[in-house]
């Protein structure tokens, strides 16, 4: 009876130790996922739209936009993510007769839970602020 009751504890333990590194990883947040985004630009004043942020699969911490600048979910920019920053590279969006040249960069202050990026399509000039 005596090593059940210490076989139990000793699960109880493990169960609270896995339970709080969950808790603890949840609250470091992650970039990947659907954002609402508030845009303000040169161009075309304030805008809303959604944009989809998922893993690229090809370099440790690279990311593929989709919506990016709410140009269409048919665009996909690239960025990279350092820690709490987003950088998104010079680089061409789009393909045939309908091609935006894009950068960029962004940043978090609270583990992704909310984002700041500041960038351009086309030579305009873009501000947003990202929230899920």
């Amino acid at each position: 009876m005596k090593i059940y009751i210490n076989l139990l504890s000793v699960c109880l333990l493990i169960m609270t130790v896995t339970t709080s590194c969950d808790i603890l990883s949840e609250d470091k947040g992650t970039v990947y996922g659907t954002w609402r985004c508030f845009e303000t630009g040169d161009v075309y004043g304030t805008n809303t739209f959604m944009v989809d942020i998922n893993e690229s699969g090809t370099v440790p911490g690279e990311i593929t936009v989709t919506n990016f600048g709410g140009l269409g979910f048919a665009f996909q920019v690239q960025g990279i993510v350092s820690d709490s920053e987003i950088s998104f590279p010079q680089q061409q969006a789009g393909s045939g007769t309908l091609v935006f040249s894009v950068s960029g960069s962004g940043y978090t202050t609270d583990r992704f839970k909310t984002m700041a990026w500041t960038y351009r399509i086309d030579g305009d000039n873009y501000s947003a602020n990202l929230t899920r």
